[in-house]
């Protein structure tokens, strides 16, 4: 390299003895430089490539540790997933073995049982054409939409709590089917209490004797509600009415 750097320049000297050698020997030093330049870049990426080889044989061992480590983990995760899956089916078999747990499942049972006859409800008077007489045949698949749904109670801590849930879920579809049914010109309608009895959509199935005079032939109970189609009552409410003696 170094001979042929002085061969290079030597001539360059010959040919500054002209314009034009001048010119030329201008263009081989610049040449001459960029080769230099690139020379040491060269070197430069040699010296670097060699320390990330040797960099990366410092690593290759710990690669193998990375990996261990990895497969070390899942073990772990596995371990994991099985004292996880034993603690579920532990916690299962003690919630079976629970006393609120048959009460829960049975609340759960008639909870969905109510909210499915609620929607086949809707969903009859939807496919029907003399909506009348739909309701008489099932007047008492009607009637079960007059009062709020209620579960049975149970003498068990704690489970007040999941009752009222259950029967807000049935009292929300209760009212909606109301609703509905109403938009399709169905009324479900009970008197209220103390209120006067009207003939025109009530009916009397029994008496109550009172000394209260103002209470005479007031509602005293509901046995049933009314049931409207379009406004005409198909169904009367029947009820118990107060009678002075």
């Amino acid at each position: 390299m170094e001979q042929q750097e002085q061969q290079l320049i030597a001539q360059i000297q010959r040919l500054a003895a002209s314009d034009v050698g001048f010119a030329a020997g201008m263009l081989v030093a610049q040449l001459l430089q960029a080769m230099s330049k690139l020379g040491d870049e060269v070197a430069a990426l040699r010296e670097e490539l060699a320390q990330w080889r040797s960099f990366l044989t410092a690593l290759m061992p710990l690669a193998e540790q990375g990996q261990r480590w990895e497969e070390t983990m899942q073990k772990i995760q596995q371990a994991l997933m099985v004292v996880q899956q034993t603690l579920a089916q532990n916690l299962l078999i003690s919630w079976q073995q629970s006393p609120i747990a048959e009460t829960l499942t049975k609340w759960a049972s008639f909870t969905l049982g109510y909210k499915q006859m609620v929607q086949q409800i809707i969903a009859d008077v939807k496919g029907v054409t003399d909506k009348a007489q739909f309701v008489r045949a099932n007047s008492v698949r009607f009637e079960s939409l007059a009062q709020p749904f209620t579960l049975p109670e149970a003498d068990i801590d704690d489970a007040e709590v999941f009752k009222s849930i259950f029967e807000s879920e049935c009292e929300k579809a209760r009212n909606e089917a109301l609703k509905q049914l109403a938009g399709m010109g169905i009324v479900v309608k009970s008197p209220e209490i103390g209120s006067h009895f009207d003939p025109k959509w009530q009916e009397i199935v029994a008496g109550e004797f009172t000394s209260e005079s103002s209470k005479n032939d007031t509602i005293a109970k509901v046995q049933a509600p009314a049931i409207l189609v379009d406004g005409k009552p198909v169904i009367n409410a029947r009820v118990v009415v107060w009678k002075v003696r």
